[in-house]
């Protein structure tokens, strides 16, 4: 049986944040007012916990726990895009694919590759750092279970077509 993948974008709900996290649910991204998300009323902000964020991360629990029983060596990869630039910064990210982490050296291997192997600029530790900004799956899921991890940010621009 085939698979059907359902993306949501972050600013319909942000599972890598916690449900108390303002910018969760944002009302404004980048100084751009999100109109679907500004007045949004209590039962469609539990609509979207309960059809997208709960799902997500039951998910994310159930595939770490069945992977683990077969490989307790696993490592996991949040992936995220990020925006070449944020008109409020008004500042070029440099990089094509970013890589945040807190551990080094579970992430160094990954980083030389990318680095040695591919034509693409890496941002070590960018679009920031991993010891700053942890996000909720990391923290949720790997750092819990003491499960290496790393964040991946791919430019927008590289992955807005088919």
């Amino acid at each position: 049986m085939p698979r059907h993948y359902v993306y949501y974008s972050c600013l319909v709900i942000d599972c890598n944040r916690t449900l108390k996290a303002f910018d969760c649910i944002p009302k404004i991204s980048d100084g751009i007012v999100i109109l679907g998300n500004a007045n949004l009323s209590y039962e469609d902000r539990l609509m979207r916990i309960n059809e997208i964020y709960q799902p997500f991360h039951t998910c994310v629990f159930q595939v770490l726990a069945h992977k683990m029983a077969y490989n307790p060596n696993i490592k996991l990869a949040n992936i995220h895009s990020f925006t070449p630039k944020l008109a409020t910064k008004g500042k070029t990210r440099s990089w094509d694919i970013g890589l945040v982490y807190r551990n080094l050296q579970s992430s160094q291997q990954i980083i030389q590759h990318l680095k040695q192997q591919t034509q693409y600029l890496i941002g070590d530790d960018e679009p920031y750092s991993g010891f700053i900004h942890k996000g909720y799956t990391i923290a949720t899921h790997a750092d819990a279970q003491d499960i290496p991890s790393f964040l991946v940010e791919f430019r927008q621009d590289f992955i807005d077509n088919p």
